[in-house]
């Protein structure tokens, strides 16, 4: 990916994966698919919008290759106000280390519909929510892991409910303007 001068776009579900370093966005538009990428010390910049953008799928996993080091960070102010932003089921795996930094204008760390960590260690920042989860799903599952946010608004926002099963989550939300660590519409729920 070292070479890589234009966006990436997946169109057809399976799994990918993506390695190495560059300055424009990995974009998932596989319609009813499932879709897996597979982070291996990665470094993803986009200065204008978001660094992973799910446009359609019927899923995205995530995977944090053993061992490795991501780095994904965003910029600017568009329509996809998270680094990584999805539209549909987001899911992360594996036992690497993913830095999300998200500098977009009142931008989000994670943007999505739905959201479960199962496992890696995740370092997020952003200028608003670090996780957020709108929509139908909303939902936000927490099974493991490692989970730092330092965020400018709510540090976990889900507009229904929110499960921590497992891991170990650290969250400073902002302290102004209504926001705190964990937002929830219906509550949450810490087994």
């Amino acid at each position: 990916m070292n070479s890589q001068n234009t966006d990436v776009t997946i169109t057809k579900g399976g799994s990918y994966e993506i390695s190495g370093s560059f300055n424009h966005s990995v974009i998932i538009d596989a319609e009813n698919e499932d879709v897996e990428i597979l982070l291996n010390n990665v470094e993803i910049t986009n200065e204008k919008t978001a660094a992973i953008i799910g446009l359609a799928a019927k899923s995205l996993t995530v995977q944090l290759s053993d061992g490795s080091e991501n780095t994904l960070s965003d910029g600017g102010n568009s329509e996809y106000d998270g680094c990584i932003f999805s539209n549909c089921e987001l899911i992360f795996t594996g036992n690497g280390k993913l830095t999300v930094n998200g500098n977009q204008n009142e931008g989000e760390g994670i943007a999505t519909e739905d959201i479960t960590i199962n496992s890696g260690t995740f370092v997020i920042t952003s200028n608003d929510d670090g996780i957020n989860a709108g929509g139908d799903g909303a939902e936000i599952t927490v099974n493991g892991g490692n989970i730092y946010v330092n965020a400018s608004g709510d540090g976990i926002d889900s507009n229904k409910n929110a499960v921590i099963n497992g891991g170990m989550v650290f969250v400073i939300g902002s302290d102004t303007g209504g926001d705190s660590g964990i937002d929830t519409d219906l509550g949450y729920t810490i087994n």
